[in-house]
């Protein structure tokens, strides 16, 4: 999908008209599939607490500045066909438990153009949860260095600002919680 809205953006552009940006999110497990509703009025439709969540992850893109993000469910089924670097630790609305979340690079032959990015994210993202934000943000720094635009860099190296400014508890958790997403 992706992949094809590049070629809609470019003939778009070429009439003048804007871009259009995708949001996937990706969830794998069991739901209900099937014809739902009344004889007056059936619905193909998917169901249930995976289906849930993979749409909240649609929408957490946003906050990450990413485009496709995966559930740990989804990229262990996938890992060799496709390029991930871990994002983080989240809790969503309807859900107690917390889910390691991963965003999709791109394809598996891609993996050279994404390593070194990865290789500084990943180390930041360690030293993140280890409260240890000048390190952390020392790594975010390179990653951003390698890569100017790069959401979740940006977005953890704000995170780690902040905790420099203000200490968080020492209850804190390195999980993010979305109330309402």
């Amino acid at each position: 999908m992706v992949e094809r809205l590049q070629g809609v953006n470019e003939h778009g552009a070429r009439r003048g008209w804007p871009a259009l940006h995708i949001r996937i999110g990706v969830n794998s497990g069991q739901m209900v599939f099937g014809n739902m509703g009344s004889s007056g009025h059936l619905s193909l439709t998917v169901m249930g607490d995976n289906v849930n969540l993979g749409a909240r992850l649609e929408g957490i893109n946003k906050l990450y500045g990413s485009t496709i993000i995966a559930s740990e469910a989804t990229v262990e089924q996938v890992r060799d066909t496709v390029v991930v670097r871990e994002l983080d630790l989240v809790r969503v609305k309807g859900k107690a438990q917390t889910v390691r979340i991963f965003e999709v690079l791109g394809p598996a032959s891609t993996a050279p153009q994404w390593s070194e990015l990865i290789e500084h994210f990943h180390a930041a993202l360690a030293a993140y949860r280890a409260r240890d934000w000048e390190t952390a943000i020392a790594a975010l720094e390179r990653a951003i260095y390698v890569r100017p635009d790069d959401g979740p860099a940006n977005l953890y190296l704000r995170r780690c600002r902040e905790h420099l400014r203000n200490a968080p508890p020492p209850t804190w958790e390195p999980v993010t919680t979305f109330g309402e997403a």
